[in-house]
């Protein structure tokens, strides 16, 4: 069985190159917890995986369970789940307890559901097969995935090409993506969010969230002096732009290259360069496709 799962995921691996797309892949360590991530692109998709390894970092402490774990979370068409433990009479580098979830899009508690049953019921896993799906699909949270999930977790700094932002942050906590202004004079949470796809500061005080494939989120974030209070204050607000999708649109979210123009100008720019947008900080003005209005 372990030898079996092993070439299905170097399948799924192989079969994003054959058809011209390479997965990111990534691996980190947390205590007995080996996380692999394989992406399509560098989006926030990436941290939520390292976040969903932290939390069942913590939920095995909970749990009382030492043994080694690999998590593989594959972002796939499909939603596939399995878990095995390690066969005794083969040689291989599998953890303890193995777990594969492959999915569009990951959700962390349907994750943490999973993990959680397959501990409690590694020893007869293989009886459970049919159960796996429903494991995963449960809405119904367990004590101990509740109390993992009041843990805050920060955004991780691990991947080169989703950098950290210098005046925001997010955390995740109670299922939710909770974004926050770090800026000097205060730290304050600016709002709360189901899903975050992008996470970019393209200048100073200015961040963009994609928390949908079309809603983009901007804030604007930056410290104030009261000059009759004699104090600094945190003057903030956010703009919520719809980007509109094309005919073609791929299935899966694809990261804009989002950049500063001027003073005040954002410039959003499609992977491929099909799409160009700009948006004004200023005047509050977005020109939802750039081309066709230059070509006017």
């Amino acid at each position: 069985m372990t030898k079996n799962i092993k070439i299905l995921f170097l399948l799924l691996i192989i079969s994003n190159v054959a058809f011209g797309h390479k997965n990111t892949y990534f691996k980190k360590k947390y205590g007995n917890i080996e996380l692999v991530s394989s992406t399509y692109y560098y989006t926030e998709d990436i941290n939520k995986n390292l976040i969903i390894g932290q939390y069942a970092e913590k939920l095995s402490e909970l749990l009382k369970y030492n043994e080694s774990i690999q998590i593989y979370l594959n972002q796939d068409s499909t939603i596939k789940i399995y878990t095995w433990q390690k066969d005794i009479n083969q040689k291989d580098e599998s953890a303890s307890l193995n777990i594969m979830i492959n999915s569009p899009e990951k959700d962390v508690t349907k994750c943490l559901n999973f993990i959680e049953k397959s501990i409690l019921n590694r020893d007869k896993i293989q009886l459970e097969k049919i159960n796996f799906q429903n494991w995963y699909e449960s809405n119904d949270l367990s004590i101990n995935v509740q109390e993992v999930l009041k843990i805050k977790i920060y955004r991780p700094n691990d991947i080169e090409q989703l950098p950290k932002t210098k005046f925001f942050d997010y955390y995740f906590q109670n299922n939710n993506f909770h974004v926050i202004s770090t800026v000097s004079c205060a730290i304050r949470e600016l709002d709360t969010f189901t899903e975050i796809l992008q996470f970019v500061e393209p200048k100073y005080y200015v961040l963009c969230v994609f928390t949908k494939m079309n809603a983009l989120q901007i804030f604007e974030a930056s410290c104030k002096y009261n000059f009759e209070e004699k104090n600094y204050y945190l003057e903030s607000h956010k703009t919520e732009l719809k980007i509109e999708k094309r005919a073609d649109y791929f299935t899966s979210f694809r990261p804009y290259k989002i950049s500063s123009l001027g003073k005040s100008n954002i410039t959003l720019e499609s992977m491929w360069g099909e799409d160009l947008y700009l948006y004004s900080l200023s005047k509050k003005i977005f020109i939802n496709d750039l081309e066709k209005q230059i070509e006017k």
